[in-house]
């Protein structure tokens, strides 16, 4: 019954355990050239891993692999040579395998970045391989320490942040301007109109008699010149 499948990418390999018959086998990507490595060498073979070539480690050749009932964790060449060389044999039953090591990991582009960005930014190297801290919404400056919305819209308004400029505010009816700071009604009416104010927030004013307008700014009388 096969337990455990692995790939092997640079060599274009596909690697199985049968821990049914304790054979691992090996195939190609394509399914040609099949053949058994290890047979009756190790008990019930589990999960596996392979360690594909990348020209300067010296530890890539090998096979790694788990036995199911007693977790011993072995390694064996993955061109069938050699005997089965057991790593530990102290674990409770671990299902699964991962490989690491610290020559295999990829070293980090242009250094580390070390910045301590507050309140959920991230510090990432710009183009000249600096350190920036990359701001969650909302947040600015340097470190993302300042709260761009912090106090910045008036009576009730909902602030929106912007990453590359000001932020914006959604006035509640009633309110205006940039900061909602202003009523919407304030000094609209003249001559002493009732200012109401839309659902869509726009004043509406309602005249006095004798003048009209949307603002209330004429008088319905006009003084006519005479010319003898």
């Amino acid at each position: 019954m096969p337990r455990g499948i692995a790939v092997d990418w640079v060599a274009g390999n596909l690697y199985w355990t049968d821990s049914g018959r304790d054979v691992i086998e090996v195939a190609q990507m394509n399914g040609l050239h099949r053949k058994t490595l290890i047979s009756g060498m190790i008990d019930e073979p589990y999960a596996i891993v392979v360690d594909p070539m990348r020209g300067i480690d010296v530890f890539e050749d090998y096979i790694y692999g788990i036995t199911y009932h007693d977790s011993f964790v072995f390694r064996v060449k993955k061109f069938g040579k050699g005997s089965v060389e057991n790593l530990t044999t102290s674990m409770n039953h671990a299902p699964d395998l991962v490989l690491y090591h610290t020559y295999k990991q990829p070293e980090t582009p242009g250094g580390v970045c070390t910045l301590q960005c507050q309140n959920g930014g991230s510090c990432v190297l710009n183009a000249r391989k600096q350190q920036k801290c990359r701001c969650q919404p909302n947040y600015g400056g340097e470190k993302c320490e300042v709260n761009q919305c912090r106090d910045f819209c008036q009576n009730g308004g909902t602030c929106t942040a912007s990453p590359t400029g000001s932020p914006t505010c959604r006035c509640r009816p009633g309110f205006t301007g940039p900061y909602c700071d202003l009523r919407t009604c304030q000094s609209y009416c003249l001559n002493g109109g009732n200012c109401t104010v839309s659902r869509g927030n726009q004043p509406i004013c309602r005249c006095p008699a004798h003048f009209l307008g949307d603002r209330c700014q004429y008088s319905e009388f006009h003084s006519i010149t005479f010319k003898i």
